[in-house]
């Protein structure tokens, strides 16, 4: 399955690199195929083509983030993944709003 091109979501990559690649112990790699970001070695969000997947919200914000934004769980083939919520992103000028919870995800990743 193919969960990204940089046809599709390259610009949504490039934005979420310019706000996350500065912040200590991250770096970049591939994941499903995916550009995806991890705080010391621990996955904390990647691009997919129709958005962003936060990987380590606490329940708190999951329902939050649920609240003001569209999103699902993610599906890594016919495993759907509850915890891992999939934000739509039609547009950049939704992402100042998404960091703060990419932010929560990130500083939930450091803390193991």
């Amino acid at each position: 399955m193919n969960y990204y091109s940089e046809a599709q979501g390259g610009v949504l990559r490039e934005a979420l690199e310019a706000q996350v690649l500065h912040w200590p112990e991250v770096s970049a790699r591939r994941m499903f195929g995916c550009p995806a970001y991890t705080a010391d070695g621990r996955l904390f969000v990647f691009v997919v083509n129709e958005g962003l997947v936060l990987t380590q919200l606490r329940l708190h914000d999951r329902q939050i983030l649920a609240e003001e934004f569209a999103v699902e769980p993610f599906k890594a083939g016919e495993r759907v993944l509850n915890h891992w919520l999939k934000v739509a992103v039609t547009d950049l000028e939704k992402l100042p709003r998404l960091r703060r919870f990419v932010q929560r995800s990130y500083e939930e990743a450091l803390r193991y």
